[in-house]
């Protein structure tokens, strides 16, 4: 499986490349726009803790959906990385607070901003399936940390992509954790997972 996820990567950062490549309307705010149509059932509003991720490379753009998320009163959280093979924390953010340099070309809010727990967990991916499976960078993160989440509470996991990056069946083990939702630039589902 290890072989297969490393095919699957290589070929999904090529195909996400060449869509990042075309132009056309931006995807962020298209994203954001296909997020609203689902976001009702999230109880979006002051207060509630929600964690995106801070874009490397050519993942797809979530800044439109944070600012959005930040002028609802959200409480906006990035994930950190406190050492390899651990699970994420997250910390308050807002615009324009600066952000320090994390592992794998991440850009995560310092040491001291205020740790917070997400009931909304956006997460970025290479390649996702209709049953929710999803394929990452390869450091497990995201599958080690919703565990420990959905263990202390509701949490609904949205993975957030491109239209490019959808395949039939990801291959995938007993520890990868599936998403609830997935929002691209063309559409927002609901994953076939109980």
């Amino acid at each position: 499986m290890k072989q297969q996820k490393a095919h699957l990567r290589a070929e999904m950062r090529r195909r996400r490349q060449a869509f990042c490549a075309t132009p056309g309307a931006a995807a962020g705010e298209r994203i954001l726009a296909n997020f609203l149509t689902i976001a009702g059932g999230f109880g979006l509003g002051p207060g509630i803790a929600v964690a995106a991720y801070w874009p490397v490379g050519d993942e797809a753009d979530v800044g439109p959906l944070l600012s959005h998320l930040h002028e609802l009163g959200a409480l906006c959280l990035l994930p950190v990385v406190e050492a390899a093979g651990e699970p994420l924390i997250f910390r308050r953010w807002g615009p324009g607070q600066p952000l320090e340099g994390g592992p794998l070309r991440t850009r995560q809010p310092a040491a001291t901003a205020e740790q917070g727990i997400p009931a909304l967990l956006l997460v970025p991916l290479l390649a996702f399936d209709r049953q929710g499976y999803r394929l990452g960078q390869g450091g497990g993160y995201y599958d080690r940390t919703l565990p420990l989440l959905r263990d202390r509470g509701r949490v609904e996991a949205v993975g957030i992509g491109y239209s490019c990056q959808e395949v039939e069946t990801v291959p995938h083990g007993p520890t990868d954790a599936r998403l609830d939702w997935v929002v691209t630039e063309e559409t927002a589902f609901r994953t076939a997972h109980p």
